[in-house]
């Protein structure tokens, strides 16, 4: 695969990274250019930052899902229970679960951020806009989008280590020593994490 150097981007994530160090790459003409470098840019979907906090992609899915909910809100006048999963589910939950295992919050802020998108959408059921939102959560069968990620996130570990997804897994997980009578074949090895970042990531899950 030939890449388009004009296209191309430095961003980088360890701050112990030599950041004074000059990124080129050859053009189409064959001369070597300078990668520019960023603090943010956004790959198959997901913006990506250099400090890993994902806080810019969370604002940006919360954003578009308000601007759909906002939507839906002047085109119908009435709403029933039905009406309303039928267009929750297929538009407006893609864009908020779309790859969270890649940067699903752990801040409490970015979690709130993010429930309050399903908080809004489900005041537009009319018969049930006066309840609290668990008890709507309860009457439409939703589940909070936290619990959602983080059952996401185990399908997916799950997924790796059965063979479903086509990926290699050893680069992924870890397997614990099996020198115990305790637990199972699969039973994942959680490693030491100097930061918060990676101890919150997808591939350390208790």
């Amino acid at each position: 695969m030939k890449f388009n150097a004009a296209k191309c981007k430095v961003l980088h994530i360890n701050p112990d990274n030599d950041q004074q160090y000059r990124y080129t790459m050859l053009d189409d003409t064959e001369n070597f250019i300078a990668l520019s470098k960023v603090n943010e840019e956004k790959d198959l979907g997901v913006t990506f930052e250099s400090n890993l906090k994902f806080e810019k992609h969370i604002s940006t899915i919360v954003n578009k899902a308000q601007r759909v909910l906002s939507l839906i809100h002047h085109s119908f006048d009435y709403m029933d229970q039905d009406m309303f999963l039928t267009l929750y589910k297929s538009i407006v939950c893609p864009l908020l679960e779309y790859a969270t295992c890649v940067w699903s919050p752990h801040l409490k802020k970015d979690i709130r951020k993010l429930e309050s998108a399903q908080r809004r959408a489900t005041k537009l059921v009319t018969n049930i806009n006066h309840l609290s939102y668990e008890d709507r959560l309860s009457s439409l069968g939703l589940p909070t989008l936290e619990y959602r990620r983080d059952r996401n996130d185990m399908i997916q570990v799950y997924k790796a280590l059965h063979g479903i997804d086509d990926i290699n897994w050893m680069s992924l997980f870890t397997l614990a020593p099996s020198n115990n009578n305790r637990g199972h074949s699969l039973k994942l090895f959680k490693k030491q994490c100097k930061t918060t970042h990676r101890l919150n990531t997808f591939f350390q899950l208790e």
